[in-house]
């Protein structure tokens, strides 16, 4: 049988992690850039070549997409047409944040377990004085 204090650190630990998991739900929200660099400048891409893709395959100079156009002839449009599009996406959606929020969940469903069953404990030992 665990011991009270054994069950209070491992509650201390949970709690610890679950700080940390909220603060990077946080981050990711706050700066989706940091953490989807890859996924929101595909996005973009894909949105750029297709409102623009037919305009850019016409021309006969140039095979390349829309979006490779863009950054190449003017890195400042697009980069700040890319910030634009990051802070428009909803974060949620990302695979990686929803593993983040599962985990929560997760840790404060075993935090609410280990609470219970230290209450249990506190219960017995008073009962035993």
């Amino acid at each position: 049988m665990k011991t009270l204090q054994y069950l209070q650190n491992d509650l201390s630990e949970l709690k610890r992690s679950l700080a940390e998991l909220n603060g990077n739900l946080v981050h990711m929200g706050d700066d989706p850039m940091a953490y989807f660099e890859d996924e929101i400048t595909g996005q973009y891409n894909d949105l750029l070549d297709e409102q623009y893709g037919e305009m850019v395959n016409a021309l006969p100079f140039y095979c390349g997409s829309a979006a490779d156009l863009c950054g190449d002839k003017d890195p400042t449009f697009y980069r700040c047409g890319l910030n634009d599009y990051a802070d428009s996406v909803d974060v949620s959606s990302f695979q990686e944040y929803q593993d983040v929020q599962e985990e929560i969940e997760t840790l404060e469903s075993d935090i609410e377990d280990l609470e219970s069953e230290i209450e249990d404990l506190e219960n017995e030992e008073s009962e035993e004085d």
